[in-house]
């Protein structure tokens, strides 16, 4: 049954969200990683940085898969660990 036969409201509205999202995504992916200035995005609360963009990479000196999955205080990103809290 395709989304325009079932019986689920809004079930043929779901492709044209899908497909809003994922230009939505890609919009994001693209400014973040094209951004001049250092952008790291982390889980909270536990600070573990889950992506990081060029910009970000060349500032704390190290590689991406470096950073991902460790805290911005191992990697010494905070001139104070203070200021995380």
């Amino acid at each position: 049954m395709s989304p325009a036969q079932s019986d689920e409201p809004g079930a043929a509205l779901r492709p044209d969200l899908e497909h809003a999202l994922r230009e939505s995504q890609d919009k994001f992916a693209q400014a973040f990683h094209a951004s001049a200035d250092a952008v790291a995005i982390a889980d909270f609360p536990s600070g573990r940085i889950t992506e990081v963009n060029d910009a970000y990479c060349r500032l704390i000196g190290y590689g991406r898969d470096e950073a991902i999955g460790r805290s911005g205080n191992e990697l010494g990103s905070w001139a104070q660990v203070s200021d995380r809290e």
